[in-house]
């Protein structure tokens, strides 16, 4: 009985601490051969019509270096699409290689003129960015990062720390993304959820506006709203 009492109390005891911790700092803890996946969906309206999306999206670390840069693939699988209430199942997007650090911001981007829609989701790279540093909980924090190798590439914004419970931040941010080669500049407001202890990403959603258009022959899109959950 007094075993079962003093494990009640270390477990009240842990939560509290849990419930009271005051400052974050996240910071991505990479390994390689790491492997996270993701269910992602949106929502959007055209001039033609409204479209939703699914897909897996899983992230492998190939590669960790010393200054904690690593190499992450995105790969992209049952990719599934309803324009209008009509069902289709176009082939998912190739896979994809970015250098991000422990922060979340890709390094080296430069998108190629004319690559039109899927410029759209280029925010999916930036879903994982944190300030680098430490944030007290209430507290509002600017964003600011110019990617290390390519200056022409910038986010700018805000970050705040709105709980942290059962080792979760619960955080949200205000960021303009502005990329070489994509013609303007992505504004996203997320709600974002990370591991304390690893800074993984648990779970994301919000809206992308300002988009480069929609998909073809469908006019403009006035926003994108998302969900990016981990498998559990």
């Amino acid at each position: 009985m007094r075993r079962i009492s003093y494990l009640v109390a270390v477990a009240l005891l842990a939560a509290l601490a849990s419930a009271l911790q005051d400052t974050v700092r996240l910071e991505r803890v990479y390994k390689t051969g790491d492997m996270d996946s993701y269910s992602f969906a949106l929502a959007m309206t055209t001039g033609g019509g409204s479209v939703d999306l699914s897909m897996k999206v899983t992230h492998i670390v190939k590669k960790v270096d010393e200054d904690g840069v690593a190499d992450v693939e995105m790969q992209f699988a049952d990719l599934a699409v309803v324009f209008n209430d009509q069902e289709m199942n176009p082939p998912a997007p190739p896979s994809l290689t970015l250098r991000v650090t422990k922060h979340g911001l890709p390094v080296g981007q430069k998108l190629a003129r004319g690559q039109g829609q899927s410029m759209n989701l280029v925010f999916l790279r930036y879903l994982s960015l944190v300030p680098d540093q430490a944030v007290k909980v209430g507290e509002k924090v600017d964003m600011n990062f110019t990617d290390p190798e390519n200056s022409k590439t910038r986010v700018t914004g805000d970050f705040s720390v709105e709980s942290v419970r059962r080792g979760e931040a619960k955080t949200v941010s205000h960021l303009e993304i502005s990329v070489d080669g994509m013609g303007q500049v992505m504004r996203m407001v997320r709600t974002a959820w990370f591991d304390v202890k690893t800074g993984k990403l648990k779970r994301a959603e919000g809206t992308v506006s300002n988009l480069a258009g929609g998909p073809e022959g469908l006019g403009a899109v006035d926003a994108i709203q998302f969900t990016y959950e981990r498998a559990k």
